[in-house]
């Protein structure tokens, strides 16, 4: 089991996460990981940097309270916003996402990733 530490006092807010991620899981390519969710979804799958393919991954998330708070609902709402103005997106779901983070009801980045991170069978998370 490969394991890798993610340092939530790097993390400010969306972009500062996936230069975390990048940093830590990515380590010695020379291309960068896509800032998506979905590129994230993808790398914990392995075999694009410090794991291999169905490899065994522990990932522990010193000062996740840190990221928790930065990935929280003003970070989620400023995400949502830029989402709703790309084109080819669903619009209507992230205006939905957009008015409950709003609201500060529903789920921030920061569960949303956790969430991402659990889906795998092969991931393991540690908060610290």
């Amino acid at each position: 089991m490969r394991t890798v530490e993610i340092d939530g006092g790097q993390i400010l807010d969306l972009a500062t996460f996936y230069y975390e991620v990048e940093r830590k899981l990515t380590k010695g390519l020379d291309w960068r990981l896509g800032h998506s969710l979905d590129a994230l979804h993808d790398i914990l799958y392995g075999g694009f940097g410090v794991h291999a393919p169905h490899e065994e991954l522990h990932i522990i998330w010193l000062r996740a309270k840190n990221s928790q708070e930065a990935l929280g609902y003003p970070e989620t709402i400023a995400h949502y916003e830029q989402k709703v103005q790309q084109p080819g997106v669903n619009t209507q779901l992230f205006k939905k996402r957009l008015a409950l983070a709003q609201a500060h009801e529903g789920r921030t980045l920061f569960d949303i990733i956790v969430e991402i991170l659990i889906r795998h069978d092969k991931v393991k998370v540690t908060f610290a």
